[in-house]
């Protein structure tokens, strides 16, 4: 834009000389006079005033070549000394020029101030750029010498053109300068001669002018040539946020608005556009973005990385220039940014499988024991080693052995969490980092779970590969609290698994294997006995007490193990619960005690005691709803009105909202629920108010000694009246003794159940129990 502007001024310039010709030829008569005088101190020291003039032009022109070859070295040998030589030649160049504008100005004869027109114009750029630098480029860039290079070679070809047919007319001025003077001293031709000499002066500025607007036009050009040229992004804004130039480069990380980026545009608009058509890769709304990059620009300062929405990520720099404007730099360092992700990768993660690595895995392990000791949580280190792996090696190749190895790192993730770790030291050691893991015992089922993948042949070219694994598992913070004494405690425990046989595990501490070892058998046993039909139920009776009735029984499930004889709840529940075998256990003893009592409405009994069934917390969170009591109730024709599912007091401490709703939908559906071992946790009267429980079960701890226990005593009867204030039924269990159901009948208490009436029976006795007493009489 200011070039433009200087080129317009330019030619009005040309315009306004023209009308001045007139004015200078009014005043020719007084120039009349001094000319005459002069011609005559001319005649006599022309010869000597071209010699001179010649060799002036001639230290000028070498000047110029002088300069022109610094510069070349410049660009060849970027340094301070060479640049501090140019700037000396420079100033050479200049003083030259000031000695032939002073000397020849009135008295050139054969052209030294042609010469000095060609050559000033490009000394006066040169050192405005030696001195600032061109948009923004440094005095001394390789840009800016470019420019100063073709800049004074340009005007060095002009001058020498100007000086080849200068020479040719210095003979012709020496032969015929005397007949020249003498005729010029005659006042007609003298007259005319200054007329003449007037007008080519200023015809001749004239022309000047337009050869300057010409060259301000190439010099115009070249500097577009030279921003083409950068491989960078350039853009320049004027002190109006206005785009005054940019190159195709820029536009070309604006693709969507490519053809809208002109001489004109405000940045504001620039970023508006790219915003609304989703350039920018950013989490920011809309509006945030375009607030934020505004902001940015028109506060230059370091840096910035921006990321594009095909991917691309740009450095961008802007400054502000003297006159108020703002040059901006934007360079792709996509492939710098994939080259550093890469640097990263490989620091921090295994080439081969892409796990993290050593220096990663301690790390990490780091900074989740800091996390569990703040915590007070528990976390399990696991240090795996493949058994025959050497072997593989050996006999298929290094490259079998590698492809293995990324086999056995997916197995091992498809074995975790994603809060988990899986990592690889080295060769075919692996370590997993199980964080805040819920107790030693779930290490051990995921331990069992590595084995039995890994035991697993791999299909590979064409080979079943078979492998294992012997596992070392050490705890933090039983075992440790630190990196070092945790990974030796499971590479320790890990020796311990090859010495036991391989493919297995052991824990650092032997106590802590051999309850693992207990647990995972008990696990095994129980999915077999689920199989193998090993579990049955036995049925407890509950008593009204007020009509010495059969009001219920109470479904409890054993095991009968065919090597461990019977086995009760207590040993093998916490093991389904904490392997979730719970609800698959849980449906099926709803679903049999359903079967068993539909038998008793078979046989015509007219009184079918109510199924009190045990439902745990975590057949809950395992999905156990109503939709599959339902489905059960359906298949086997039991009416809901008679069940009654029993919850612990854990499940009304948990004020979970999908819990809630799914005991409402149980209750409307009119089965009733009680609260079992009421007592013993931390349930209130405030939660026997929210949730919809028909039955408080009094725990057997109270009922056990209330009538040696004052204590005891005083609880139950204040459990049965707070029971009754909420319309609540409440059964004592554990009623062993007369003393028990007399305190119990003081008390008004509704049911009873325990040993004095009478223990578990199968449900051949129950059955029996049901013939003898047809109207439920005990």
């Amino acid at each position: 834009m200011a070039m433009k502007s200087r080129l317009r001024h330019l030619l009005a310039g040309s315009l306004t000389t023209l009308l001045s010709i007139g004015i200078i030829l009014l005043s020719t008569t007084f120039i009349i006079y001094y000319v005459n005088q002069t011609l005559g101190e001319i005649k006599h020291a022309l010869p000597l005033s071209l010699s001179q003039q010649e060799s002036d032009i001639d230290l000028l022109l070498n000047d110029v070549k002088e300069l022109i070859h610094s510069v070349k070295l410049s660009q060849i040998n970027h340094s301070t000394h060479n640049h501090e030589t140019t700037i000396n030649l420079f100033n050479k160049l200049e003083d030259r020029l000031i000695y032939i504008r002073d000397r020849y100005s009135f008295n050139d004869l054969i052209g030294a101030t042609e010469i000095h027109a060609a050559v000033n114009p490009a000394v006066i750029d040169i050192k405005l750029w030696l001195n600032e630098g061109v948009y923004n480029f440094a005095p001394d860039s390789l840009v800016t010498l470019k420019l100063v290079d073709q800049r004074l070679s340009g005007s060095l070809n002009e001058a020498q053109k100007l000086y080849l047919a200068i020479s040719r007319k210095t003979l012709d001025i020496l032969k015929f300068q005397s007949n020249r003077i003498e005729e010029l001293q005659n006042a007609t031709v003298i007259t005319i001669a200054i007329f003449s000499l007037m007008s080519f002066t200023l015809i001749y500025f004239v022309l000047r002018q337009q050869s300057s607007a010409l060259k301000l036009k190439r010099s115009e050009e070249r500097l577009k040539d030279a921003i083409e040229s950068i491989t960078e992004g350039f853009v320049l804004w004027d002190s109006e946020d206005r785009m005054v130039i940019c190159n195709s480069q820029y536009k070309s990380f604006y693709p969507l608005i490519r053809d809208q980026l002109v001489p004109g545009i405000t940045f504001e608009a620039v970023v508006n556009k790219s915003a609304l058509n989703n350039h920018y890769k950013t989490d920011e709304s809309v509006e945030d973005n375009i607030k934020n990059r505004i902001e940015s620009h028109l506060n230059p300062g370091d840096s910035r990385e921006q990321l594009l929405s095909d991917g691309r990520c740009l450095l961008v720099t802007e400054q502000r220039t003297t006159e108020g404007g703002i040059v901006g730099i934007r360079t792709d360092i996509t492939a710098l940014k994939k080259a550093q992700e890469q640097i990263r990768f490989r620091a921090n993660f295994d080439p081969l499988t892409r796990l993290p690595n050593r220096a990663n895995f301690m790390d990490h392990l780091d900074q989740e024991i800091k996390s569990i000791k703040r915590l007070e949580k528990t976390l399990v280190l696991l240090y795996i080693d493949l058994d025959r792996f050497k072997a593989i090696n050996d006999t298929l190749g290094h490259s079998m052995g590698d492809k293995l190895l990324v086999e056995v790192a997916h197995r091992l993730n498809s074995c975790v969490r994603n809060t988990d770790m899986v990592a690889r030291l080295g060769g075919d050691e692996f370590t997993i980092i199980l964080s805040d893991i819920s107790d030693e015992m779930h290490a051990s089922l995921i331990a069992e779970k590595i084995i039995a993948l890994l035991s697993k042949p791999f299909f590979l070219e064409g080979h079943d590969i078979y492998t294992g694994a012997s596992i070392g598992i050490t705890v933090c913070p039983l075992d440790g609290d630190d990196t070092s004494t945790l990974l030796k405690n499971a590479d320790m425990a890990m020796y311990q698994s090859k010495e036991m046989g391989r493919n297995t595990f052991q824990f650092f501490t032997p106590q802590m294997t051999n309850l693992a070892r207990h647990f995972l058998e008990i696990d095994k046993d129980l999915r077999r006995a689920l199989e193998q039909n090993e579990l049955f139920l036995t049925f407890q009776p509950i008593l009204d007490l007020e009509q010495n009735l059969l009001a219920g029984v109470e479904v409890l499930l054993r095991w009968e193990h065919p090597q461990k004889g019977l086995i009760m709840p207590d040993t093998f529940i916490p093991v389904a619960e904490e392997t979730g075998l719970i609800v698959e256990i849980g449906e099926w003893v709803l679903r049999q005690s359903c079967i068993e009592a539909m038998k008793w409405r078979e046989m015509g009994h007219q009184h079918i005691p109510y199924l009190a069934v045990n439902i745990s917390i975590r057949q809950f969170k395992g999905g156990f709803c109503w939709k599959r009591v339902k489905d059960i109730l359906n298949q086997t024709g039991y009416p809901a009105k008679h069940l009654v599912l029993e919850i612990t007091e854990s499940l009304l401490i948990d004020k979970d909202l999908q819990l809630l709703n799914a005991l409402d939908e149980l209750k409307e559906s009119g089965i009733r629920l009680a609260v079992d071992d009421f007592g013993t946790g931390y349930s209130s009267l405030n939660y026997l108010r929210c949730f919809p429980v028909s039955i408080v079960k009094i725990d057997r701890d109270f009922v056990r000694d209330m009538d040696v226990n004052e204590s005891d005593a005083r609880l139950v009867d204040a459990i049965i009246s707070m029971a009754r204030a909420l319309n609540l039924k409440v059964v004592a269990d554990g009623v062993e003794k007369e003393e028990h159901k007399k305190l119990l009948s003081q008390m008004k208490c509704d049911l009873l159940q325990g040993y004095f009436y009478s223990k578990p029976l199968t449900i051949d006795k129950l059955t029996q129990v049901l013939n003898d007493n047809p109207g439920g009489v005990v």
